[in-house]
């Protein structure tokens, strides 16, 4: 007996929407990064992330690397920015 387009269809939408269901529940389980500026590298030109991810691993604070990413502020230039982990929001 084989079995008709129509299950196998709705098998196939069933399957995807699955998936598409674990992938939502992962995004939402993923840690954020919190993003500080340098101290230890404050200048208005970050060129290149790996070595402002040096300078913030050696800020000591607890920061797993950083990026360069342009200043919020209008003529501040490309800065370095620390990035670690957020806290988590446990709310009971």
């Amino acid at each position: 007996m084989e079995p008709s387009r129509g299950k196998l269809s709705a098998a196939a939408v069933l399957l995807l929407m699955t998936t598409l269901l674990v992938v939502a529940a992962m995004r939402a389980v993923e840690a954020r990064d919190c993003l500080t500026q340098s101290t230890r590298l404050p200048g208005h030109l970050c060129v290149r992330s790996d070595y402002c991810a040096i300078g913030c691993r050696a800020e000591g604070k607890g920061y797993t690397g950083g990026r360069c990413l342009i200043s919020p502020i209008p003529l501040d230039g490309i800065l370095c920015y620390c990035v670690k982990p957020c806290p988590s929001n446990t709310t009971t």
